[in-house]
């Protein structure tokens, strides 16, 4: 301390006037603690421009409205980085209000002087911006996700964006409660909230402490409305929402084996069916193909037993899904599709070689030999009718390969989506055969003069696996 008044002693000079607002001649020798000794060491001019010096800590604020509703925070921050914004939030308030922090004063009052009334680059309107005290900051930044007290389904139909829902979500006190209101106004609102909710849960941090329980509330309710039997409700928010959440990988699993589970429960009116099969319709592009058709299986001959208007109900659906996947013929059903003339002297014609049964049949490669029987008859009967199956093994072939007759050659052009399906590990591979299959067996579709199916083809009735069918199939035809 001792050197340090030195340093001011030195710089004192009897000869320089006093200031007028010391409290001490500089000839006393307190005079190193004269304020006076400062005033004539500095620029007084530079006193009013350097003030903020003295405000270290203490940060300015403006407030920014008329914003655009795409605008997020790092884009404000950007948007006023030129004049020193370094910290910037936003509100909703009936539109979108941002604030954004600096910590010089004089960057503070050019940014208010140069942006206020300008259309910056991606708005599209001229902006709003004055200066806003540190009491109202700190009071919207603590309940800026709680703006204007608005309850979350009063954010859910405005036209607030969906990370202002995000925020309310992350920030809510009780995550259980949040869910259960949440998929309550899904249940009974229209798609629009829905796709703003699903919005707003796909930006949701995975370092959310409340993570797992938001999730697993929000299943547990999305599933409750899905069984529950209330024939009064005729919406399928609930079973989109959780086949899409699925998509999205909000949760994890496979759907379709959950769809499965929920219909074997039992279903008692045409809403559980339409939620049931409204989570397999959301989740159609997921790569799941055995559980997928396992169950669209299940759901063809539950049309052949149950009643209408459960019967109906799930027909439409079957129908939707036919189209969705490109399926020429109906599942579980004779085609009443015409078909070409055939020869009067055909005797049999399972046996007889019809003319394009060469364009009606595929060659599918790399099938594993685990898969089983049932499940790959299922997999050809999305596409369509099958009349004949034989499968093969290759010497020194790991995989098995297959030769299949369709009833169509539309049919056949359908199995062809099938390839690079991966089915147990194995990526398949289908293409359409040089030769058609020339023999037959007992369990080949049966098909009169006139082209009709009289009896279904009979391969996966039994349980067993492709390699057990390998083994006791005898020889197929080359490829």
């Amino acid at each position: 301390m001792q050197h340090c008044f030195a340093m001011f002693d030195t710089r004192v000079s009897p000869d320089r006037p006093v200031s007028p607002v010391s409290s001490a001649s500089s000839a006393e020798v307190t005079a190193g603690h004269d304020i006076s000794t400062i005033n004539r060491t500095l620029d007084v001019s530079s006193i009013h421009d350097d003030a903020w010096l003295m405000d270290v800590g203490v940060r300015h604020w403006i407030r920014v409205t008329h914003l655009d509703t795409s605008t997020n925070s790092k884009a404000l921050r950007c948007m006023f980085y030129p004049y020193g914004g370094d910290e910037a939030f936003l509100l909703w308030d009936n539109g979108v209000v941002g604030y954004v922090g600096f910590e010089n004063k004089c960057m503070a009052d050019l940014a208010v002087e140069k942006m206020d009334a300008f259309i910056p680059c991606r708005q599209t309107q001229a902006l709003r911006v004055t200066h806003v005290s540190l009491e109202e900051v700190l009071i919207s930044k603590s309940t800026a996700p709680f703006s204007n007290q608005k309850s979350l389904v009063q954010l859910l139909y405005s036209d607030c964006p969906v990370s202002f829902i995000t925020q309310v979500i992350e920030c809510h006190k009780q995550p259980s409660s949040c869910a259960v209101e949440l998929v309550d106004e899904i249940n009974r609102g229209s798609s629009s909230i829905l796709s703003r909710v699903l919005g707003a849960l796909a930006g949701l941090k995975q370092s959310w402490i409340s993570m797992e329980e938001f999730r697993e509330a929000v299943t547990r309710h999305l599933l409750r409305h899905i069984i529950a039997y209330d024939s009064r409700e005729t919406g399928t928010n609930c079973g989109v929402m959780l086949g899409e959440l699925f998509v999205m990988e909000f949760l994890t699993g496979d759907p379709f084996h959950l769809a499965t589970r929920i219909f074997e429960r039992g279903v008692h009116c045409a809403a559980q069916i339409d939620n049931i099969c409204a989570i397999a319709h959301a989740c159609a592009s997921m790569p799941f193909p055995i559980s997928k058709a396992s169950f669209w299986a299940m759901m063809g001959q539950a049309s052949l037993q149950l009643d209408d208007p459960l019967r109906s109900t799930i027909r439409t659906h079957l129908r939707q899904f036919q189209h969705s996947t490109g399926v020429f013929s109906p599942v579980h059903s004779n085609s009443i599709t015409p078909k070409k003339s055939w020869s009067a002297n055909s005797v049999n014609s399972s046996s007889f070689l019809l003319p394009e049964s060469k364009s009606r049949t595929v060659y599918i490669s790399h099938l594993p030999p685990l898969l089983s029987q049932k499940i790959f008859m299922e997999l050809l009967t999305m596409c369509g009718t099958v009349n004949k199956v034989r499968v093969c093994r290759g010497n020194g072939y790991s995989t098995l390969f297959a030769f299949v007759e369709m009833s169509t050659s539309e049919e056949a052009k359908a199995t062809l989506r099938l390839s690079r399906m991966n089915v147990l590990g194995c990526s398949i591979r289908v293409q359409i055969a040089r030769n058609p299959i020339q023999d037959a067996q007992a369990d080949d579709a049966v098909v009169d003069g006139s082209g009709i199916t009289t009896r279904s083809c009979l391969f996966g009735q039994c349980v067993g696996t492709l390699a057990a069918a390998a083994d006791m199939g005898g020889k197929s035809p080359s490829k």
